[in-house]
């Protein structure tokens, strides 16, 4: 199953192309206006250079092969770049690749309830932490190695129409029981 994954996974992202060393200027007043908690434009916000690696996606490919498809995960530091799905009932995932196939692989999905726009207080995304160090599996080595973070520490989504550059400021493994998977 993770040979299958992997091969799967492997196809589907030679639709994104991750550069080695190049880097984009985004304006932030163009690129990443509005508020997350109603989506409405803000206008007082000044255009602030924001820097992200300038990856190249097919994000029509990536459509085709899957509707749900909403954007790409991308942690530089991890080499951990996935396209991620919205989910339906945060189950239809969990056992399903992002081509539709059936494997305990699963794919990187957004929670059922989050906007997909990124504009949600929250936007829970979901992935297994695979014991073969693949999708979130990739985060234990935060964990193993602490200055990793150090060397870039940002979270990027790719969508069609933005760039969202998240600062890592925290780095914790829960059970399945923590209550923060019940909402609590």
């Amino acid at each position: 199953q993770y040979q299958f994954g992997d091969e799967v996974y492997s196809k589907v992202n030679a639709a994104i192309s991750v550069p080695d060393t190049s880097s984009a200027l985004v304006e932030a007043g163009d690129e990443l206006s509005g508020s997350p908690e109603t989506g409405e434009d803000v206008t007082d916000i000044e255009s602030i250079p924001v820097d992200y690696p300038d990856l190249s996606i097919d994000f029509a490919e990536l459509k085709s092969e899957n509707p749900d498809f909403v954007g790409v995960l991308y942690i530089p530091a991890l080499d951990l770049c996935y396209p991620m799905t919205h989910s339906h009932d945060n189950d239809e995932y969990l056992n399903t690749l992002f081509t539709g196939e059936s494997s305990i692989y699963g794919c990187i999905f957004l929670e059922k309830d989050a906007r997909e726009d990124f504009r949600s207080l929250n936007s829970f995304i979901y992935g297994h932490n695979m014991k073969n160090g693949t999708m979130f599996g990739s985060l234990k080595r935060f964990e193993r190695n602490e200055g990793l973070c150090a060397t870039n520490p940002y979270i990027y989504i790719y969508t069609e129409n933005r760039v969202y550059k998240y600062h890592i400021f925290s780095y914790y493994q829960c059970p399945k029981d923590d209550p923060l998977y019940q909402g609590v």
